[in-house]
């Protein structure tokens, strides 16, 4: 009796160990895979040289525009080791055209770039949310004395900017926001926000330096027909910077706002 009794005690015993040691096993994968989910899972490589500008431009941009939500690496055959990571967003309802130019000569410049494709249908909190995460886990893998760089567009800005408080990297960030309505836009305030203020941003670290490329309203086909100019918003931690009204003779406007933005980054300066 007493042995059927020790055997009892030592398999109840033996199946307790086991359940635990599955419980922590099952815990360490579903951390393993949700990293590996976030961060690793790269939705595929887009080459630069598909990116022709000129009379193609229209056919490249649908090429950039027509993937699947997530982020995209941009590779181009230069010999570049990417020590930088550079991330682009697009705006709300792009046709792609403002990128191509812009993503092609980033990446012949750095080697290798991300595009992050969302969708705009989302709210900004969704959206952001996934891009932070992209964001956390790309800084993380870089070498020390590395920097992450962001460049978006109208809604795409919206999007980085409420990103900028969860990043939580110790690397310098620079996010620019082109042509955004940071101060809200009335679709998105209708429909994203209880409170009506979608433009409601946390803070963000120091090391995270946010810059504002606000467009001429009078001229910017988003916006020239609002009683308000949405990239007005009061914030003194963002560093604002007014794009001339004109690019190399011809009228800027919203879209063409990228093409002068990136440019000047790369040193390549348009005349006004």
């Amino acid at each position: 009796m007493k042995n059927i009794i020790h055997f009892k005690m030592h398999q109840i015993l033996f199946m307790m160990m086991l359940f635990s040691f599955v419980l922590s096993c099952s815990s360490t994968n579903e951390t393993i895979e949700s990293i590996e989910q976030v961060g690793t899972n790269i939705q595929g490589e887009i080459s630069s040289q598909e990116l022709v500008g000129g009379i193609q431009i229209k056919d490249s941009g649908w090429m950039l525009i027509n993937r699947a939500n997530g982020l995209w690496k941009i590779v181009s055959d230069s010999s570049t080791q990417p020590e930088n990571i550079i991330i682009v967003v697009h705006g709300y309802q792009s046709a792609g055209t403002e990128w191509v130019d812009a993503v092609r000569r980033l990446s012949e410049k750095f080697g290798v770039i991300y595009f992050y494709r969302w969708d705009w249908n989302d709210c900004p909190e969704e959206a952001s949310n996934l891009l932070s995460k992209y964001i956390n886990y790309l800084g993380s893998q870089t070498k020390e004395g590395a920097q992450l760089t962001m460049f978006s567009h109208s809604y795409g800005g919206v999007i980085a900017a409420h990103a900028a408080s969860k990043i939580v990297l110790t690397i310098p960030v620079e996010i620019h926001v082109i042509a955004a309505p940071l101060k809200g836009y009335p679709r998105l305030i209708e429909t994203c926000s209880d409170d009506k203020e979608v433009s409601t941003m946390h803070d963000w670290s120091s090391n995270i330096n946010l810059f504002q490329w606000k467009t001429v309203k009078k001229q910017d086909g988003a916006f020239k027909s609002l009683d308000f100019d949405p990239q007005d918003l009061d914030n003194e931690k963002i560093n604002v910077f007014y794009l001339p009204e004109t690019m190399d003779g011809h009228r800027l406007g919203h879209n063409w706002s990228v093409v002068w933005v990136i440019d000047q980054y790369l040193g390549f300066p348009h005349g006004f």
